[in-house]
């Protein structure tokens, strides 16, 4: 008992310091104790989980991230077996991880394991299946596949609709919003990525990830409308918002800074462009 109260301790403990560097920005050191804590307890799924996202979407180290999602992934089939909770999550990052680094085939693989898991143990109408068909819909997607990209984006919607989760709701609709502005349907977009970006702003604060999410689809879309002076605000309110939130080098910082570069090129601004493309690349190098 008094392990076990120990043990608790230390995890609040290092779970506290890690919420100081994260408001700080400190995400090196924030991540280096959300990775003490998981190393306490190898039977502490969620910790685990934990330093992978954090990995992942913060500091963009895909290899730890992964390391820690295969780690999981092993020891909770060797406790639970495979239709557990767990192996759903695990097989869901691990298939972002491979969306990212461009293994789409592996990626749809373990997103349709994720969405079987899950549909058996809970109903296909699960927080998690929100989230997952968002991701396989996402991977669809980037493979130009928008008809099926659409499918997911909207199985996903009607689950949050559903559940009432208001938070996966804007997700989805910034998604579909994606399809439609690849399918030039503006107006349709529009209203979708500011209805996003509402829920978004009112459910995470305006300095979210996913409010840059959001303001950066909105600066492509001003920017095929060709009005780049709106298109440039919008770029520059997601580069701003990475930067208060990512590591400096973060990829999402380089792409940003590449968005904000070429809207000057195109405004016809071939120092500035210059000036945010030299940042993107030396992020990049």
């Amino acid at each position: 008992l008094l392990a076990q109260k120990e043990l608790e301790d230390l995890a609040n403990d290092c779970y506290r310091k890690f919420e100081i560097f994260k408001m700080q920005q400190l995400n090196d050191s924030a991540a280096y104790y959300l990775k003490l804590r998981a190393s306490l307890d190898a039977t502490n799924f969620q910790w685990m989980i934990d330093a992978g996202d954090f990995l992942y979407e913060y500091l963009a180290d895909f290899q730890n991230a992964l390391s820690f999602y295969q780690q999981c992934l092993k020891l909770s089939i060797e406790r639970d077996g495979l239709l557990n909770k767990w192996v759903s999550l695990c097989y869901n990052d691990i298939g972002i991880l491979y969306g990212d680094t461009g293994l789409s085939d592996s990626a749809i693989y373990y997103f349709q394991r994720s969405i079987n898991i899950d549909s058996t143990l809970f109903g296909e109408n699960s927080t998690n299946n929100t989230i997952t068909y968002n991701n396989l819909g996402d991977t669809y997607s980037s493979l130009g596949a928008y008809d099926e990209a659409l499918r997911c984006f909207e199985k996903a919607l009607n689950i949050s609709v559903l559940l009432d989760d208001n938070l996966n709701k804007a997700m989805s609709l910034n998604n579909i919003g994606t399809i439609y502005l690849y399918l030039d349907k503006y107006d349709d977009a529009l209203k979708l990525f500011n209805e996003a970006l509402c829920i978004h702003i009112k459910e995470s604060g305006e300095n979210s990830l996913k409010v840059a999410d959001v303001y950066g689809n909105l600066g492509f879309l001003y920017g095929e409308k060709e009005d780049f002076d709106t298109a440039l605000i919008y770029h520059i309110k997601a580069l701003n918002i990475r930067k208060l939130v990512l590591s400096e080098n973060h990829p999402d910082i380089a792409l940003n800074n590449n968005n904000v570069g070429i809207t000057y090129l195109r405004m016809g601004e071939p120092d500035k462009g210059l000036e945010y493309l030299e940042q993107a690349l030396s992020i990049n190098r």
